[in-house]
């Protein structure tokens, strides 16, 4: 069951800003299964503790079984609960990242950071990397990632491999699970006005 406080970030967002202290707006994107939810609830309310904004995405097929995940659709309900924005931050999880690589291409100059947590990176990814291309090749947008080390999904050797010779933040944990509730580091990174040295 979703805790009260997330329900009223996600049922109740325009409301909620009235209290927050910074402007720009923290999209949350999760990975694909309901295993997510108690990160995802983690970090928004890490976040909302420092005030920050947050929109913490939840995916259709959670609450509807009979749903399966989309990606196109779930990129127009996050248009629908962001429209409003004019400056936004990203951050998001495994599926989530290639979720996110769809809404920059929509959303553009409204992305002013983007924080990737465990980038698949499993069997062929040429489409991934062509997204990748488009999205930040010829973009500004900070970009930051944090992959563990023995991520079974994709190690960083494998998302450096992706994304080529993109400007990026590569940060390594020394974990070997799929796991990301890293708070603290998000909070780190948020706080950043530009990249550290990018990697290559």
């Amino acid at each position: 069951q979703v805790k009260p406080l997330l329900k009223m970030i996600w049922r109740n967002l325009n409301q909620l800003k009235t209290f927050k202290i910074y402007v720009m707006l923290n999209l949350l994107l999760p990975g694909q299964s309901t295993k997510n939810i108690p990160e995802l609830e983690s970090i928004a309310s890490t976040l909302l503790a420092k005030g920050y904004s947050v929109y913490a995405h939840r995916w259709e097929h959670w609450d509807n079984e009979k749903v399966s995940f989309q990606i196109d659709k779930e990129v127009k309900r996050i248009l629908s609960a962001v429209k409003d924005e004019s400056e936004i931050t990203i951050i998001a999880k495994s599926i989530g990242t290639i979720t996110s690589l769809k809404l920059i291409q929509i959303l553009k100059d409204k992305v002013k950071k983007v924080i990737f947590l465990g980038i698949p990176c499993g069997g062929s990814f040429e489409k991934t990397k062509e997204l990748f291309k488009e999205c930040f090749q010829n973009n500004k947008t900070p970009l930051f990632i944090i992959q563990n080390n023995k991520d079974p999904y994709g190690p960083p050797e494998k998302v450096r491999e992706l994304l080529g010779a993109l400007k990026y933040e590569l940060i390594i944990k020394e974990t070997n699970d799929h796991r990301y509730n890293y708070p603290e580091e998000i909070l780190e990174l948020l706080s950043m006005n530009k990249t550290l040295n990018p990697k290559f």
